[in-house]
């Protein structure tokens, strides 16, 4: 009321100035109610957008079921890391399957499956540093990257994370297989990159599982 008050104030006064004279003065101020109405609708509804509109970026970088980022978050941070390892930062990728994950979900259901997504997003999201980042990549697979991490230190996260998912799921019923690679220059997109962690992921697969292997070594 008295930043009405203070607004019909104002007019009264612009248009004592201006030499207008007004005989209708609750017209006029019906139709300056009406204007301020207006404008804090306009306002209003243009803040809802915008916090809308954030919303909606962020929906669109997250992943629904396990609330971690998706993957086309991941393109967006792997094409920046990949830039800045062109500059010389080291720069390490680890690819993540779920062991038997077909076989969890069908004995023990898809909800009980999407539980386990949960739970393995919830320890890989805890093991990431917050300059880098894990995000599910599709399906029951999940990329790590590490920005300023040499490949060693790639391996140590993955038989971290290898570790803490025993803790998690104590009966063995999952497990991790991780692929690690590491940027060289020979590397000209991002893709070769995946490629070569996705390759040394599928070499744990086939070593049964449970373990790491780092992409260029013979075990």
């Amino acid at each position: 009321l008295g930043r009405r008050r203070g607004w019909m104030l104002l007019t009264q006064v612009a248009l004592l100035l201006g030499g207008i004279q007004i005989r209708n003065w609750s017209l006029l101020t019906g139709v300056v109610v009406v204007y301020l109405a207006t404008s804090l609708g306009i306002g209003w509804v243009t803040e809802l957008l915008h916090i809308e509109r954030r919303r909606a970026e962020r929906l669109a970088l997250m992943d629904a079921l396990t609330g971690m980022p998706n993957r086309r978050h991941s393109v967006v941070f792997i094409e920046a890391a990949f830039a800045a390892a062109k500059r010389g930062i080291p720069f390490t990728v680890v690819l993540f399957d779920v062991d038997r994950f077909k076989a969890y979900n069908d004995t023990r259901g898809h909800l009980e499956g999407d539980e386990a997504l949960k739970k393995i997003a919830t320890v890989l999201g805890g093991s990431t540093r917050k300059m880098n980042l894990t995000a599910r990549w599709g399906g029951e697979e999940f990329l790590s990257m590490l920005s300023d991490t040499p490949v060693e230190g790639g391996r140590i996260f993955a038989e971290r994370v290898l570790s803490e998912i025993h803790q998690t799921f104590p009966d063995g019923s999952l497990t991790l297989s991780g692929g690690v690679a590491r940027f060289t220059e020979k590397m000209d997109t991002p893709t070769r990159l995946l490629s070569a962690a996705d390759q040394a992921m599928y070499e744990a697969k086939a070593a049964g599982g449970d373990c790491v292997r780092v992409a260029g070594e013979t075990t």
